[in-house]
């Protein structure tokens, strides 16, 4: 019930419905790139170099000629997937390790998070830069780098939240009744803090987009001729005022995008938050 209410606040939540809507688009535009874009991203000459948006170029062209609305839309792609796949990844690896820390404690758990601190200790992006640099520049690279500085997140959130809840009774009777320590985990410790991981999963998404974006700007995240609004926001810096198109695209779709997941995230906290239950 407390699910089915929280589920109908999020419904309710105008700012959260603005979120989703703007995620629903962007990921409409991206799957839908090969129909939505008039041009190849990468052809050449599509048009004049640095041409001001016009009905043949919604959004212009870069300094090659290359259609800048087609870029954008196939750009949208890569975004998404590198949130997505590498937010997943940091899941995947970061809840069973914040479960087992949070329910066994002891030496487990003290292993586990003197090694997630001394991983929080280092900032995201020079730690994302050292393992792109170590690994190569490229897609799988930079969604491998940003999902590993995110599993810190991920551990930390899982083991507070099962802190809180092994104590709670139902975990004892479960205890009592000669329960395995996995069944526990699986069937009353993990669903019970799956609403704060949606979250969280939400607004990492939106975080990795940064991540990746700046990765590829400085050039050691996706690498061309592949679209990325990061590496667009580069070669856009040096034509700011003769082509501000050029920087205005890929850097409103940024924007959007973030701003979407954290507006989804924000409002999904909100409406899984048994505090607002009534």
């Amino acid at each position: 019930m407390v699910m089915l209410g929280g589920w109908k606040r999020l419904l309710s939540s105008q700012l959260a419905m603005a979120g989703l809507l703007i995620c629903v688009v962007i990921v409409a535009l991206g799957l839908a790139a090969p129909m939505t874009a008039p041009y190849d991203p990468a052809q050449l000459g599509a048009g004049l170099p640095m041409q001001p948006p016009s009905a043949s170029h919604l959004l212009g062209t870069d300094e090659l000629g290359r259609d800048v609305f087609s870029r954008v839309v196939y750009a949208a792609r890569i975004a998404l997937y590198v949130s997505l796949a590498s937010t997943l990844l940091a899941a995947i690896v970061g809840i069973p390790l914040g479960l087992v820390s949070g329910y066994y404690r002891g030496w487990v758990d003290s292993v586990v998070m003197r090694v997630t601190d001394a991983w929080l200790a280092f900032p995201v992006m020079v730690l994302a830069l050292g393992m792109t640099a170590a690994l190569g520049p490229g897609l799988n690279n930079a969604t491998l780098a940003i999902g590993f500085v995110t599993i810190p997140l991920f551990i930390r959130l899982t083991r507070g939240q099962v802190l809180s809840l092994s104590q709670r009774q139902y975990i004892e009777a479960a205890r009592a009744a000669g329960q395995s320590n996995t069944i526990i985990l699986a069937r009353h410790l993990l669903p019970n803090i799956v609403p704060v991981l949606i979250v969280q999963f939400s607004l990492a998404a939106g975080s990795a987009v940064l991540v990746e974006t700046a990765l590829s700007f400085l050039g050691v995240g996706v690498m061309p001729p592949t679209p990325s609004w990061g590496s667009m926001l580069s070669s856009a810096q040096a034509y700011l005022l003769m082509a501000p198109w050029m920087a205005i695209a890929p850097g409103t779709c940024i924007f959007l995008l973030v701003l979407g997941l954290n507006l989804v995230g924000d409002g999904l906290r909100d409406a899984l938050d048994p505090r607002t239950a009534r």
